[in-house]
């Protein structure tokens, strides 16, 4: 459900409505990410914090399994030097901006 001030309350927590988003508060919808928008920090305690699952080498790039806090599970991409392995504790993060909301009837 959209708050006031322009975020969106979810079972992660509260998350910020990308800019282009007119939904009024009280609308109900899902945030949608696309994996290459998402950020894995090892390094940084901000975001939603979890523990890597799975991760699975895909050329340049790296599918990585992560497993919130909530037990909620998101799928990223991360560049295939970045050092994560499963099991590492890390936080997630997305690009300002990057998402899409899609209001439900």
């Amino acid at each position: 459900v959209v708050r006031a001030g322009g975020t969106l309350h979810t079972p992660m927590g509260a998350i910020p409505l990308p800019r282009h988003c007119t939904a009024s508060a009280g609308t109900k919808g899902a945030m949608v990410l696309r994996p290459e928008n998402l950020v894995l920090r090892t390094d940084d305690t901000s975001g939603l914090k979890g523990n890597v699952e799975d991760v699975t080498f895909s050329g340049p790039d790296q599918r990585v399994v992560f497993r919130l806090d909530n037990d909620e599970r998101v799928v990223l991409r991360v560049p295939a030097d970045m050092s994560v392995h499963a099991g590492q504790q890390a936080s997630m993060q997305w690009e300002p901006g990057a998402g899409h909301f899609i209001a439900c009837p």
